[in-house]
């Protein structure tokens, strides 16, 4: 719990606009990383990257590996998306929530200031629906991407 608040902490210092970035239950794509990373150094925006694992799915994977070895986990599922943007000079915090994953996205738009939007990754066809005061993009994996937007 300490490190998730100093990774919040941190992201707060910097007064340019955030992107949350969350993954349900998988790794992040590399077009994910790719798209994200891309209009965060377009928009001038620092990025907390989410791993959201559902705990209500049986049989989950992802939580198994999460509790036999949580350091190389953390390291296979954010490394890529970490890396990227550190050679983009682009401020990322990464944390994993093995919780209801709505409710803790709306935690976390509470605790983290100038969140302008959210991109979720969801599997081809896949529909999601979040009631959030910011806007919410859906990025399927296995698709291409358009261009970040320009406002």
């Amino acid at each position: 719990a300490e490190d998730y608040l100093a990774k919040i902490n941190e992201l707060n210092k910097s007064q340019k606009p955030k992107i949350v970035v969350v993954s349900l239950d998988s790794d992040f794509s590399r077009e994910t990383v790719e798209y994200s990373v891309n209009l965060a150094e377009r928009m001038n925006f620092d990025i907390l990257a989410v791993n959201a694992i559902q705990p209500e799915k049986k049989g989950n994977e992802l939580e198994k590996e999460i509790k036999d070895d949580p350091k190389g986990t953390f390291n296979r599922l954010f490394g890529p998306f970490l890396q990227k943007a550190k050679d983009y000079r682009i401020r990322c915090e990464a944390i994993i929530t093995i919780n209801n994953f709505r409710s803790q996205i709306k935690h976390l738009l509470m605790k983290l200031r100038h969140v302008e939007l959210v991109l979720v990754q969801v599997a081809n066809g896949q529909e999601l629906s979040l009631s959030l005061d910011v806007p919410v993009f859906q990025i399927e994996t296995g698709r291409a991407l358009p261009s970040p937007p320009m406002w």
